[in-house]
């Protein structure tokens, strides 16, 4: 389905407008908007920033919930093995989300650890490996979980997250 086969306008964001929601209602696109009628689709619990910003500017918004986002449930073992500090040289964070389910799952790691094995891992085990972070808000939640080594892209997009990645490999940061 092309939009623009139905006489819906499409607009293309420069590169420097991907990756935020702050970032997009940098568009001038976005910034005379009286009197206009917006349908915003996002996932179920989204920020409402881009809805009152939108309602702010003058323009009528209204959110469509067209997804939702829960943590995934895996087989015990498999988030065990995946998840062993040892194991991990790197941890990519693109929303506030997937943060809170790795610590749901470190969590479950820990108390498991703690059932079958003689040496326990702690949170500390975690905390020092390089975390990248898509956003501001990302890293300032990590920094209040305890998290030391965190280090932000400019976005969640790929190109941004493997530059991101490579600065960090010539700066011996992970090996």
């Amino acid at each position: 389905l092309h939009l623009t086969e139905h006489n819906i306008p499409v607009y293309p964001l420069s590169e420097t407008l991907q990756g935020s929601s702050e970032n997009l209602l940098k568009a001038p696109l976005l910034q005379q908007i009286v009197g206009q009628h917006w349908l915003i689709l996002t996932g179920k619990k989204a920020r409402p920033l881009i809805k009152e910003t939108l309602e702010k500017r003058g323009a009528k918004a209204s959110n469509l919930h067209v997804y939702r986002r829960e943590r995934p449930l895996y087989n015990q073992d498999l988030y065990f093995e995946l998840l062993k500090p040892t194991a991990l040289d790197l941890i990519i964070i693109t929303s506030l989300e997937i943060l809170q389910n790795l610590c749901f799952y470190i969590n479950l790691v820990i108390e498991r650890n703690r059932s079958f094995y003689t040496a326990t891992l702690h949170w500390d085990d975690w905390l020092s490996i390089p975390l990248i972070v898509s956003h501001q808000r990302q890293k300032s939640y990590a920094i209040e979980l305890g998290f030391k080594n965190i280090h932000v892209s400019n976005s969640s997009d790929n190109r941004d997250l493997l530059i991101t990645i490579q600065n960090l490999n010539q700066n011996k940061e992970i090996e």
